[in-house]
Parts: structure tokens; C-alpha cells; sequence
């Protein structure tokens, strides 16, 4: 069989737009986006010639060599209702905002606004397809089997949609093909996963919780954003709202315009997070980060790492 159906839950609220930007909508080249993004992420191992011809062998390339995407993303969803949402939900507006009121030079806070976003609980079936099989190397085949873990491994690692880095946009699988399914949901399950992808991960119980980490000492330092850790809260949220808020209180926290640890936006200038939240949701009431700890890469020095500044985020959360 090559193809597969995966019924998927919006966790928390989603900030996705169509092709104008702003209309709600659940394209496939979002989805399909996200699956390449972190494909690339957990192939840190690989050299960049190799890992720009396995991906291009995958999701197409221009390339007249290469043509067109071997991948296929369908997505079948009922009619969009909006709810409004606000982004910084650490930040409620006006004059009564307590992050600002924090700030003598902020009296009246701007950040409190609220944006369209897809609700909570809103479903929606993603069909994934393989036109053939793809000889990645005389040992290496990525089928429908190895689609499915990237997928699923996509939906843990972070959502759809703007906010994805901090807990918006999160998905979780509850059917695959009609049949009920059962989200991966410890280490353990994500190692499965991971192992069929780069087999430098390995598990790491000196930290608090335990993480998966990338074994370096086998390869070269790269220069583009692969998986560098990934951790599963212990603590226990009983609903997304508390933990989106105390995911946007550590941000504020520890986060500042002298250090680019944690992302970096002004005057034109702007890197991504390096360290990704997204939502887990395991019961009715068991919500819980999951943290995937990306490699600084930048082209120059301007932008610092502090390792301590983002395991004091992480720690706040998790």
C-alpha cells in the first residue's frame, strides 16, 4: 500500500492562512513544508551534497534530473469557523496588562491583541501518497512505512502556522486509516521513529526530564538547523490555555535583545527560535510540552548562544 490517512485534532489554536495571507485554510504545501523542514532537521549526520539530493529525491527539486515530488499531500477538512485568539497570551492589553505594568516605560500595552485562528478540536483528514518507492542508497528505501513516522514525527515537533515554535498549531494523529490511533507519546515511542531516520540519537538520562540527544563525535559541525535534543515535559498542564501561558511567560522571561538565544526579531533582522514548543496531548486533562532543541546555525557571529538562558526556559516549562 502506498498511501495513508491520517484523521488529525487541532491541540491548540492554529494561525494558518491560505495563499492571500490571511483567509484561515489547510493547505497541503503547509503541511507538506513542515514534513521537509523537519526531514532536513533530523538528518544532521548526512553532508550537504548528500542531504540536498535525498531531500530533493523526496520533495522534488528544480532539478530537471530530479523533477517533480515523489511525496503526495492531500487534505480533506469541513468548513473553517474562526475563534480569536491571542498570540502573546501572556500579554491580556490595555492598562491592566501585568507583563508591561512590570515596565515603567510601558504603561498601555499594545501586544494584547487577538488574531483569527482555527479552534481547538477542529478535525481534519491529511491523505499521504508515494508515486514509487525512493532508493535513498543500495541499503536505504524511504517507503510508505518510513512517510508514516516523519508525519507523525512532524505533528510531535511542532504545528502548523505562525506561533508554531511556542505551542500554537499543535496536531495530534487520532485515526489512521478509520482505525482508532494512539499518538506517540514517550521517548521511547519517538525514538522508534527517529531511528529510522539517523541512527546518531541515542538516550541522554542526565537531564531532568530525559531527552534524546545527538551523538556529534561521529560527524563534522554543520551550519544548518538540525536536532540537537528532544525533551517530554513531566509536568502535567489540565488545559492548553495554562500551558501556552506559561510557555509566552518564559518567553518574555528570558528573552531579551542582547542575547539570541531563544530567536530574534528587529529592524529587519530575524532568526526563528532554535528551541521549538509544541503541545502533547495525552488524556483530557494531561497536556504537556515537547521540545526539540535545534543547532544555532547562522552565517556569521551576530548571533550569540546562550546554552544556560535556554535551559532555564526549558526547565520553566517543562
Amino acid at each position: 500500500m502506498n498511501s495513508i490517512t491520517f484523521t488529525c485534532e487541532v491541540v491548540t489554536p492554529m494561525f494558518l492562512a491560505g495563499a492571500d495571507g490571511i483567509e484561515l485554510d489547510l493547505r497541503p504545501p503547509s503541511i507538506k513544508g513542515a514534513m521537509r523542514f523537519w526531514w532536513r532537521s533530523m538528518n544532521g549526520y548526512l553532508s550537504i551534497s548528500d542531504l540536498r539530493k535525498q531531500e530533493a529525491d523526496i520533495f522534488g527539486g528544480t532539478d530537471e534530473k530530479v523533477g517533480r515530488s515523489k511525496l503526495l499531500v492531500r487534505t480533506s477538512h469541513p468548513e473553517l469557523t474562526a475563534v480569536n485568539q491571542r498570540p502573546l497570551p501572556h500579554h491580556t492589553g490595555g492598562d491592566n496588562c501585568l507583563i508591561c505594568r512590570q515596565n515603567p516605560s510601558e504603561k498601555y500595552c499594545k501586544k494584547g491583541y487577538k488574531n483569527q485562528a482555527i479552534p481547538i478540536g477542529y478535525r481534519y483528514e491529511t491523505n499521504l501518497s508515494l508515486t514509487r518507492e525512493i532508493i535513498v542508497n543500495p541499503d536505504d528505501t524511504f517507503d510508505i512505512c518510513r512517510l508514516e513516522s516523519l508525519f507523525l514525527l512532524t505533528c510531535l515537533f511542532g504545528g502548523l502556522g505562525k506561533r508554531s515554535r511556542r505551542g500554537y498549531g499543535s496536531v495530534i494523529v487520532n485515526k489512521k486509516n478509520e482505525a482508532l490511533f494512539n499518538m506517540p507519546s514517550t521517548l521511547q515511542d519517538v525514538m522508534l521513529h527517529l531511528g529510522k531516520f539517523n541512527s546518531h540519537f541515542e538516550f541522554d538520562n542526565s537531564y531532568c526530564p530525559s531527552s534524546i540527544v545527538l551523538s556529534r563525535s561521529s560527524f563534522p559541525e554543520r551550519t544548518y538547523p538540525y536536532i540537537e535534543s528532544i525533551q517530554i515535559g513531566q509536568r502535567v498542564y489540565p488545559d492548553y490555555d495554562s500551558l501556552l501561558l506559561e510557555i509566552g511567560k518564559a518567553s518574555h522571561d528570558f528573552k531579551n535583545k542582547n542575547d539570541h538565544s531563544l530567536g530574534y526579531a528587529e529592524k529587519g533582522d530575524r532568526l526563528a527560535s532554535p528551541v521549538c514548543v509544541s503541545v502533547l496531548k495525552k488524556g483530557l486533562k494531561d497536556y504537556r510540552a515537547i521540545i526539540t532543541t535545534l543547532h544555532m546555525a547562522t552565517k556569521d557571529d551576530k548571533f550569540k548562544v546562550n546554552r544556560q538562558k535556554q535551559e532555564n526556559f526549558k526547565n520553566a516549562i517543562l
